[in-house]
């Protein structure tokens, strides 16, 4: 699996939710992260993997800043050039879908990778609550 090289200081820059509530719903279930997560990938890409069951594990999801310290993100293989692209895009980036019992990236490799190449401290996830099926 590839590391990206990350920049040896990382900037703290403390998170607010005001921003991040007008653009996106505090909660979610579990059938509106699907349609979330459905949203920013290809049809193909969804229907490869098990993204479905690791989003339908868990009911609900909540909106917050977790600190990218917490996130393997290396757990799931990317490609460096699309981590690269995010990592040059302005401003937050959609929130990724995190399992936080099982510490592990639900959607979203790519912008934490991106993230940490910016420097950034945390990332906006969808974190799942403690309701499992």
């Amino acid at each position: 699996m590839p590391n990206l090289k990350l920049p040896s200081a990382i900037k703290i820059k403390p998170p607010t939710m005001d921003l991040a509530l007008k653009l996106w719903p505090s909660h979610k279930s579990d059938a509106e992260v699907y349609r979330f997560v459905a949203s920013l990938h290809d049809p193909v890409d969804l229907a490869e993997g098990d993204l479905s069951d690791r989003i339908y594990n868990n009911q609900r999801y909540r909106l917050e800043y977790i600190p990218l310290s917490t996130v393997n993100a290396n757990e799931w293989s990317l490609c460096e050039d699309l981590a690269r692209d995010y990592a040059n895009q302005a401003g937050d980036f959609p929130p990724i879908v995190f399992d936080q019992k099982r510490k592990s990236i639900i959607d979203g490799t790519h912008r934490v990778n991106a993230a940490l190449l910016r420097g950034d401290a945390y990332i906006l996830a969808y974190v799942s609550s403690e309701e499992q099926k």
